[in-house]
């Protein structure tokens, strides 16, 4: 009797689990949706002044955005890696 009420009580938990990745899973993919969504169209300015220019001036500062890392930003505008 003890027995069965074990493998019903890990089955509950294996169930309460998998609803639980699946809600994290749902998350994520609104979580990216949403983040495709605002960054979208600077994205494509970014790559769209990157081929038309190359390497941009200081001058053009107003590209740089809050997800841009300090290596991402000196490779954009040719700064030394040091910076």
């Amino acid at each position: 009797m003890n027995d069965k009420k074990n493998k019903r009580i890990l089955m509950m938990i294996i169930v309460f689990m998998i609803l639980v990745l699946l809600l994290l899973c749902g998350a994520l993919v609104f979580g990216v949706r949403h983040a495709n969504k605002t960054h979208q169209t600077t994205f494509s300015n970014f790559l769209a002044a990157r081929r038309a220019r190359g390497i941009l001036p200081v001058t053009e500062d107003d590209l740089v955005r809050s997800w841009m890392t300090f290596d991402y930003i000196n490779q954009l505008f040719g700064l030394p890696q040091n910076i």
